[in-house]
């Protein structure tokens, strides 16, 4: 378990996220799935969420999510708990009378987009479209909305509070993403320009031994080339004294 997982799991045991109370779940029951506008179930999970602390305590919370299938049956999971991870898109804020919330789209590694509204931030935060981020939220409704390609879209909608940037996000990730190319570059070129200049090289002359000529009378040399160097040697001195 590495250190960024552990301070998740210490920040999801902190603090505490309170059980629904009946009222709750009596505003919630009459949310109008389809539209796009914000009821009195909203208005429910708005206060709902305002009661939050940092952290979900031993409140259950869901981690495995298929927006589909909240799409197909959105009374049954309404409420629900759900600990929302992926990549922030198209961050804004509310109109008047909301405007203290934020309306984001968070895209999960499926490539599946959900709407979250996100209370408690302030105005000067640091969250920016393309970053990473994770943060608990309750299931609100379906909401129908006409997206950037022009067509209306479904997408599982959510109210939560207190998102954190996933470790590696943001700026740092954008990096990597043209940091890994470029060296991948640069070694295939370090490779082609050793390559080159070894090919380059003029090829070794080799050297051959040449043994001298024997004086005449003298014995051949032993055929074991240690020896005969011996020999050779033994013979220089036996004519220098």
């Amino acid at each position: 378990m590495g250190i960024p997982t552990a301070i998740a799991i210490l920040f999801l045991v902190l603090g505490a996220v309170p059980a629904l109370t009946g009222d709750d779940r009596a505003r919630l029951a009459g949310a109008a799935d389809g539209g796009d506008h914000r009821d009195d179930a909203f208005a429910a999970l708005v206060g709902h969420v305002g009661r939050w602390s940092p952290g979900l305590g031993d409140t259950p919370v869901r981690i495995e999510l298929d927006p589909q299938q909240l799409l197909a049956d959105p009374a049954a999971n309404r409420g629900a708990l759900f600990q929302l991870a992926g990549t922030l898109e198209q961050p804004a804020w509310l109109p008047p009378p909301d405007q203290a919330i934020a309306e984001w789209f968070v895209r999960d590694a499926a490539g599946r987009p959900m709407l979250v509204y996100v209370c408690g931030l302030p105005s000067d935060h640091s969250f920016r479209d393309g970053q990473s981020v994770t943060l608990p939220a309750r299931f609100y409704k379906r909401v129908d909305a006409r997206a950037r390609d022009g067509r209306v879209h479904e997408y599982a909608a959510f109210v939560g509070a207190y998102p954190r940037p996933v470790s590696g996000s943001g700026g740092l990730g954008q990096l990597w993403k043209v940091v890994v190319p470029v060296a991948v570059m640069l070694v295939v070129f370090l490779v082609l320009l050793v390559y080159a200049r070894r090919g380059g090289r003029p090829a070794r002359r080799i050297t051959r031994f040449v043994v001298p000529p024997l004086p005449d009378g003298e014995p051949p040399l032993p055929d074991d080339p240690a020896e005969a160097l011996g020999e050779m040697r033994r013979r220089a001195g036996a004519r220098d004294s």
